[in-house]
C-alpha cells in the first residue's frame, strides 16, 4: 500500500478514528498509469516549443514557425492547421467547426462502444494574446492546448465506453466566442456532454509549490471532486484546491450557461503567470515538471471517465468497545464493472500494532455486500484494517479508506 492510505484505526479493542459510511472514489488503475507515463518532460517541451513558435515546426508538409495565435494574425489559421494535422496523424476522426471568418476550432472524436451518445470532453483555447507580430501564448494558452494534444495522441489507441471528445476553441481570448459556438451547437444537436474538462494555463509555477487551482459551479462539483482524487491518486505532488465560482472566465463558463457539467483546471490563482498576455509569455517561463504533471492529471482523468473506473464502498466502521471476541466487518462495493472473485475476490487487511497487515477473505458474500471476521484480541489492541477491491479484469483497484494501488491480489503493492 501507498502511503497515502489512512487506515482505520481501532483500540481496546476497536477504537475508530475515521468516520463516515459511504465513500465513492477514483480508483487506481495501472493501466492508465502506464498511458500517462508514456509522456514526458521533453515530449511536452518539444510539443510547447513548436506550438509557441520557440521552435519551427511542419505544417502541411513544409517548415514553419507560428509566431502569434491572436485571433487575427496570419499564424493563426496555421497553428488551427498544426492541431488539425496532429489529431488527424493519431488516427482520430477530425474536423474543423468554423464559426466566423476568423473564429475556427479544431475537434477530434473517439467514439464509445456502450454509451457513444454519451461524451466527455476535454478542451482548451489555442488563440492568445497580446495582439502584434509576436504573441508565444505558451502558458496562456499554449500549456492547455498541449494538454489537448497529448490527451489525443495517447488515448487514441484504445477503445472506451464513453465517446471522448478533443477541442481547440479558437477566439476564447475574445469572449469565448468558440466555445461558446460549439456548446450553443452542442445544445441544439441535444448532445449527452457528461461533463467537460477546460485546461487554461497549467504551466507557470513560480515557487515549485505545485499548487493549482479546480474552478467549479454547484452543478459541477462532483465532477470537480473526481477531478481532485485523480490528481491525487495519479499525481500526488499536486495541491489542488476546489473553487467554486459563478463566473467561469473561460472556455467552461460556455457550457455553464448551457447547464452542462464543466470544470476549469488552471495554475494557483495567488502565484499567477507574471507574463499574462505579454510577448514574454514563453516556453522558457514555464515551469516544465509542473506543466508535465498537470498534464498527466488531466490525461488520467479522461481515461478514469472514458473507461468508468470508479467504485463505491459502504462501510459503518467498527466502534472501540469491550468485546475480546471475533468482530464482524461488513461492506457493500459497487462499481459498474464486475468485481472480482476467487482468489482476487475483495479482501479485509488487518494488523495488530505496529505489525504487518494480514489478508482475510470475507466468510460471507451476496450479491454486492462481503462480511470478514477479525479474530478477537485481548483489551488494549490496537488493530488497523481497511477493505480492498479490484475489477474482474484487473485493470483498477479501490480501498476503504483510499490510496491503495496494488493489484493481484488487490491491496498489494
Amino acid at each position: 500500500m501507498t502511503t497515502s492510505l489512512q487506515k482505520i484505526v481501532l483500540i481496546a479493542v476497536f477504537t475508530l478514528l475515521s468516520t463516515g459510511s459511504i465513500f465513492s472514489q477514483i480508483a487506481y488503475s495501472p493501466r492508465v498509469d502506464s498511458i500517462i507515463n508514456l509522456t514526458n518532460e521533453q515530449i511536452v517541451s518539444l510539443l510547447n516549443r513548436q506550438l509557441t513558435g520557440d521552435t519551427a515546426t511542419t505544417i502541411g508538409g513544409l517548415p514553419y514557425t507560428i509566431l502569434s495565435r491572436q485571433y487575427n494574425s496570419p499564424h493563426n489559421p496555421k497553428a488551427a492547421q498544426f492541431i488539425y494535422e496532429r489529431f488527424l496523424s493519431f488516427g482520430l476522426t477530425t474536423r474543423y467547426q468554423t464559426n466566423s471568418s476568423s473564429s475556427v476550432n479544431v475537434i477530434a472524436k473517439i467514439t464509445g462502444t456502450k454509451y457513444p451518445n454519451q461524451q466527455f470532453i476535454i478542451c482548451a483555447h489555442y488563440d492568445d494574446m497580446p495582439s502584434g507580430p509576436l504573441a508565444p501564448g505558451a502558458d496562456d494558452n499554449g500549456s492547455g492546448t498541449c494538454a489537448v494534444i497529448e490527451a489525443a495522441r495517447l488515448l487514441s489507441p484504445y477503445i472506451f465506453d464513453y465517446t471522448l471528445i478533443f477541442i481547440a476553441f479558437d477566439e476564447e481570448e475574445r469572449g469565448l466566442y468558440g466555445s461558446k459556438a460549439y456548446a450553443d451547437t452542442a445544445l441544439m444537436h441535444g448532445d449527452s456532454i457528461v461533463a467537460v474538462l477546460n485546461l487554461d494555463m497549467i504551466g507557470y509555477d513560480s515557487n515549485n509549490d505545485y499548487k493549482n487551482d479546480i474552478h467549479t459551479n454547484t452543478n459541477s462539483f462532483s465532477f470537480a471532486n473526481e477531478f481532485k482524487n485523480v490528481m491525487n491518486v495519479y499525481q500526488p505532488t499536486l495541491d489542488p484546491a476546489l473553487i467554486s465560482s459563478i463566473s467561469g472566465g473561460s472556455d467552461h463558463q460556455s457550457f455553464w450557461n448551457r447547464g452542462y457539467k464543466a470544470i476549469l483546471s488552471i495554475e494557483y490563482t495567488n502565484d499567477f503567470n507574471a507574463y499574462y498576455h505579454t510577448v514574454n509569455d514563453k516556453f522558457s517561463n514555464l515551469n516544465v515538471p509542473f506543466f508535465t504533471k498537470m498534464l498527466k492529471a488531466a490525461i488520467a482523468s479522461l481515461a478514469t471517465s472514458g473507461w468508468d473506473y470508479k467504485i463505491n464502498f459502504a462501510h459503518d466502521p467498527l466502534l472501540s468497545n469491550n468485546d475480546t471476541t471475533n468482530r464482524t466487518a461488513a461492506v457493500v462495493i459497487k462499481s459498474n464493472h464486475p468485481i472480482a472473485s476467487g482468489n482476487n475476490s475483495p479482501k479485509l487487511y488487518y494488523k495488530i500494532g505496529s505489525g504487518s497487515f494480514n489478508p482475510v477473505n470475507s466468510f460471507y458474500n451476496n450479491l454486492d455486500t462481503f462480511k470478514f471476521s477479525i479474530p478477537g484480541q485481548s483489551l488494549g489492541t490496537t488493530i488497523s484494517y481497511y477493505f480492498a477491491a479490484q475489477d474482474l479484469l484487473a485493470n483498477f483497484i479501490g480501498t476503504y479508506p483510499n490510496g491503495g494501488r496494488g493489484v493481484n491480489p488487490p491491496g498489494i503493492l
